[in-house]
């Protein structure tokens, strides 16, 4: 099984929303929701077709600040309020991604306290620059808050990378979030 991911809530990313649709894909997006709106980010509206169209909209902090940086109300503010906005603007989130990646005990009670019963990390599984990580998180997962992914699919990404790494995750069986 792959699952994929969109953080941030960048606009660019409903180019890649369109492209799904037409497809039939649905993915996740995980939202910063003080940047909704504002330039750069999708819309109150995107957010409303990106749900429309059978994608997830998960929570992704307030203003994007790494949790372990921070004091552990300021972190539990970020978080939870992020879910309540959500939540206010109709959208049930359940899923999390944690900034930068940077998640620890802590970080993860903190989630798991906001009602969230999932939350993803950026690292854990084969990816390029990774190639003894483990091939696939396992179904259930070892720790639903802290999920693995193969990495931040990025620009350094080729096609063949994208191959392997999915082909290696159908091979082994598994979930492969990307």
């Amino acid at each position: 099984m792959v699952t994929l991911t969109f953080d941030d809530g960048d606009a660019d990313q409903m180019a890649a929303a369109r492209v799904l649709r037409r497809y039939r894909l649905p993915a996740t997006f995980y939202i910063i929701t003080g940047a909704v709106g504002t330039p750069g980010y999708v819309t109150r509206s995107d957010l409303s077709q990106l749900a429309a169209d059978g994608n997830e909209i998960g929570g992704h902090t307030v203003s994007h600040l790494r949790l372990t940086a921070l004091s552990t109300a300021e972190a539990r503010r970020q978080v939870c309020e992020s879910r309540s906005i959500l939540a206010r603007w109709g959208y049930q989130a359940i899923s999390f991604a944690y900034p930068g990646g940077a998640e620890s005990p802590e970080t993860e009670a903190i989630v798991r306290g906001c009602g969230y019963t999932s939350a993803r990390g950026v690292v854990g599984l084969r990816a390029p620059g990774c190639p003894d990580c483990a091939v696939t998180e396992s179904v259930p997962p070892r720790d639903p808050m802290a999920l693995r992914t193969a990495g931040e699919v990025d620009s350094s990404w080729t096609l063949g990378d994208l191959e392997r790494t999915v082909t290696a995750a159908e091979r082994h069986g598994g979930w492969l979030p990307l």
